[in-house]
């Protein structure tokens, strides 16, 4: 295994600052702007008929849950963060209920979110200098980062478990 050195380190440092850069020019141009990238504290409520926004706010697809936006309970307005109303979407768009959108979701992060671990772990390995020079280390850096990616996905299954159990029943929510 080898040990990396001071220049890749300020390389890999440099790049992860400027993503952090970019994405914090963008959160504050979003919220001076008030257009999706912002951040919106201040409650909001139906610009048709005044009721205010669910907290949690439950979206209804993945443009909604992605950009903050909600449907209004009472009228079924289409809101944003900053509670202006957005044009209804097309027939195309698929619209479900929070009880659906919650099992695409889970079902989406199951497999999405070891897939991601996976990769990272892989990356990590390259990145610390462990790179296989032979068929068989590849192989153990392979089964070793599934082994990880099976623990963690696990790890992962169980937290959402007690999740559930413990924080949405309490909020009397129906878990599936």
């Amino acid at each position: 295994m080898g040990t990396m050195g001071l220049e890749t380190m300020l390389i890999i440092l440099a790049a992860i600052t400027g993503v952090l850069a970019v994405v914090g020019v963008l959160v504050v141009y979003g919220t001076v702007a008030k257009n999706e990238w912002g951040v919106n504290l201040d409650r909001v409520s139906c610009p048709r008929c005044n009721t205010p926004a669910p907290t949690p706010p439950e979206p209804r697809s993945f443009r909604q849950a992605r950009w903050g936006e909600w449907t209004c309970p009472v009228c079924g307005a289409e809101v944003d963060k900053w509670g202006r109303e957005l044009p209804s979407v097309a027939p195309c768009g698929r619209v479900m209920s929070a009880a659906q959108f919650g099992a695409v979701l889970k079902k989406w992060t199951i497999i999405t979110l070891p897939a991601g671990y996976f990769t990272l772990s892989l990356l990590f390995y390259w990145v610390r200098g462990w790179r296989p020079s032979t068929w068989v280390e590849a192989l153990f850096q392979l089964t070793l980062s599934i082994v990880e990616t099976a623990i963690f996905t696990v790890l992962y299954l169980l937290a959402w478990k007690l999740f559930e159990r413990f924080f949405l029943a309490k909020k009397g929510r129906d878990p599936r």
